[in-house]
């Protein structure tokens, strides 16, 4: 059964070039011999294209006058054809810039400019020949946007993406102009492109030989008339004598000039090309193309054997190619090998049918070079391979899928791990049935993999890792991290085991969660054993008549007491390792502040704590200078009824040391106090936790009240999060 047009015109953009023309032309030049006139013959010709090529529109333009309207179209409607039948912007004369007189018709749009050779060839929408032709009309208005103001946009509104326009010309003369349009975008390979001018050219040289031939007829019934006028003058005799010389001195110049311009023609063609003589299988002549790719001058390629172009492997071949030429039959074969005149061989694909030229039977053979795309598809080929070896060895589980579906590579390590074989799991369906056999989960999961391909596909080709739990062949089920990226027109995927991993952690978590419970139980006995020692201090103190030994008892519980609530904190906090100082601090002062009985009622206490996790060695040395220093100023900074505030300050000073505080508006220092002797025991105490610290003491009596600060390095690994 013969394929339908559209499926030609696909197999023809896939690659089949050089059969599809040799086809076409041959088909023409039948159409030629029979005669047929010149509007059915460009009808014919349309039909064939359109068939051939599969376009949604062609169209075929021809010179009338100063104008170039449609002759033949195929698939274009009847608006469309209205709106694009005139290129002149007015019937007669052009359209002259400001001040300008300009005799020749001006040819709007691309169809013009291309129609007379206005277009700049290095643009990459213009061929060599001159033709315009776009893969994406959209694209090209959006990267020339200089386009717009020169172009009608009639083809854009259609809806036309793919677009070639080549002009029908022969040298400098331009008869027409082929158009092709097509909705879908990427329509127009080059190979393709080359093709059609190709064909546009031998049109051209059909029209050429017509339109030659329509003067020629017109010049002989002229002279027919001038010899009917002398018709008395001459007898009938001579009068046969002349027409019959005339004819054939017009049948001979007809052939000379078909042999020029089938030779122009044949040197356009943008493939090598041998016109060879099948009974003497000689070559006759080779066009330029042909002479550079084998290395001779046009002088000596003529009168070589086709045996000579080609090696010894190939003569046999080339011998029955000949034979099925000279039957009249098409010829098509790739990848045969070509020799050059330096002895080197190149690989070629040939096409090739038989006609007949001035009585004898002679073939046009078109020869490809296939050389690189030989080596591209040998790289292709061996990059494969390469790819197909790493995933193989790679030391995780790895699969290719297909974009159909079908799963075409499973390495060792998938096998290792999970126990599947291409047998078991040939498809991506198999794989879901079997690794997640729960439905509602493998639902999810599919859901899942197919949104991350779609953003995977907009987003640079890679899916993100994913942990899902999936069955092995064994019945076991582990946990898998799943990525992937794609690959052309697959997917690799690439799955890491976590199951071990995860035990461990769970393992982790149970032994981390026994040490937090173990250590918040130490803090909080530690800190029951101080509050032990503090009631027995209180004890003690309710037994003695010293009130001297009992105030001494009394700062001793104090001490412990701050000791204490530091472990309390802890036992309370979230982190073991380390003291909300802000909150510590504020609970202590208000636990001084409530040992001094009556002072607490005339006293304030104001704090200024930067947020600071400070660890357990830290905070007990703070802890105790603050118990000294508040209580100091409770003690003797509000005597009788005085009334005043104390401030607790914790800040940074720069980025390596901190400063704790503690001022009052107290009744100050006494006039002799001397903070470096250590008169009293808690300014001893003060200076050596200080010292404890790696810091110092600073005491200032200057204005009311006192201030004692203690400078220190920040703790290494301390977190400050601001001022409270």
């Amino acid at each position: 059964m013969a394929d339908a047009p559209e499926v030609k015109g696909l197999r023809h953009r896939l690659g089949s070039v050089p059969v599809e023309t040799g086809k076409i032309l041959a088909q023409v030049f039948r159409w030629v011999e029979k005669g047929l006139p010149t509007s059915e013959l460009l009808r014919l010709a349309v039909s064939l294209l359109a068939d051939y090529t599969g376009f949604d529109a062609v169209g075929l333009r021809l010179r009338e006058g100063d104008d170039y309207p449609y002759c033949q179209t195929r698939g274009m409607s009847q608006e469309f054809v209205r709106l694009e039948n005139s290129l002149c912007p007015r019937r007669h004369g052009a359209r002259p810039e400001p001040g300008e007189q300009i005799d020749d018709a001006f040819l709007e749009c691309v169809c013009g400019a291309v129609i007379q050779g206005r277009v700049d060839r290095s643009l990459s929408f213009i061929s060599e020949y001159g033709s315009f032709w776009s893969n994406s009309n959209t694209l090209i208005l959006n990267e020339h946007p200089e386009l717009k103001d020169s172009i009608r946009g009639n083809c854009v509104r259609t809806g036309y993406e793919s677009s070639a326009l080549i002009p029908l010309k022969l040298g400098e003369e331009t008869f027409g102009l082929l158009q092709f349009e097509d909705k879908r975008p990427g329509g127009i390979p080059r190979e393709l492109l080359s093709i059609l001018e190709s064909i546009a050219v031998s049109l051209a040289l059909v029209l050429s030989q017509r339109q030659h031939l329509r003067r020629l007829t017109e010049d002989k019934v002229l002279l027919e008339t001038r010899v009917l006028e002398k018709i008395g003058e001459l007898s009938e005799s001579h009068e046969i004598l002349c027409r019959e010389k005339k004819r054939k001195e017009w049948a001979e110049a007809e052939a000379r000039d078909s042999e020029a311009r089938f030779r122009a023609l044949f040197d356009h063609i943008p493939d090598g090309g041998l016109v060879v003589d099948v009974e003497k299988k000689e070559v006759l002549f080779g066009n330029e193309k042909m002479c550079r790719m084998l290395g001779y001058r046009p002088e000596e390629l003529s009168g070589l054997k086709m045996m000579d172009i080609h090696p010894e492997s190939a003569k046999p071949f080339v011998s029955e190619g000949l034979e099925n030429l000279s039957r009249g039959e098409s010829l098509l074969t790739s990848a045969v090998p070509v020799l050059r005149r330096d002895g080197s061989i190149f690989p070629a694909d040939i096409s090739g049918s038989h006609f007949e030229m001035a009585g004898r039977s002679c073939a046009v053979g078109l020869f490809r070079d296939i050389s690189e795309r030989e080596r591209a598809e040998s790289a292709l080929r061996q990059s494969e391979e390469r790819f197909r070896l790493l995933v193989k060895l790679a030391p995780v589980p790895m699969c290719l899928i297909g974009r159909n579906g079908v799963i075409d590579l499973l390495n060792d390590r998938f096998s290792e791990i999970l126990g599947y074989t291409l047998d078991d799991v040939p498809t991506i369906g198999d794989w879901w049935r079997l690794a997640y056999p729960d439905k509602s989960y493998r639902d999810q999961v599919s859901r899942g993999w197919e949104t991350a391909l779609e953003q995977a596909a907009k987003e640079g080709g890679y899916v993100e890792p994913a942990e899902f739990n999936v069955r092995g062949k064994d019945g076991g089920t582990r946990v898998m991290q799943t990525s992937a990226i794609l690959v052309g027109d697959s997917v690799l995927v690439s799955l890491v085991d976590l199951t071990d991993q995860k035990q461990v952690e769970v393992a982790l978590r149970y032994s981390l969660e026994e040490k937090i419970a173990l250590l918040g139980e130490i803090h909080h006995r530690v800190k029951n054993n101080l509050q032990i020692i503090a009631s027995l201090l209180g004890l003690q103190a309710g037994r003695l008549d010293n009130q001297e030994v009992i105030d001494a008892l009394e700062d001793t519980r104090n001490r412990v007491k701050s000791m204490a609530l530091l472990h309390e904190t802890l036992y309370r906090s979230q982190n073991l390792a380390r003291i909300n100082f802000a909150a510590y601090i504020k609970d202590l002062c208000a636990q001084v502040l409530i040992s001094h009985g009556p002072v607490s009622e005339r006293v304030v206490l104001g704090y200024r704590i930067a947020a600071i996790g400070l660890p357990l060695e830290q905070a007990v040395p703070c802890g105790l200078i603050i118990n000294e220093l508040v209580s100091n100023a409770l003690k003797h900074g509000f005597p009788g009824s005085r009334k005043g505030s104390v401030r607790v300050t914790l800040e940074c000073k720069g980025e390596e040391s901190l400063v704790l505080e503690v001022s009052d508006e107290g009744v100050g220092l006494p006039a002799d106090f001397d903070p470096v002797s250590g008169s009293t025991m808690g300014i001893q105490i003060v200076t050596g936790l200080a010292a404890q610290l790696g810091g110092r003491l600073e005491v200032d009596g200057s204005g009311p009240g006192a201030s004692f600060r203690v400078f220190f390095p920040v703790p290494r690994g301390l977190s400050i999060r601001g001022k409270i």
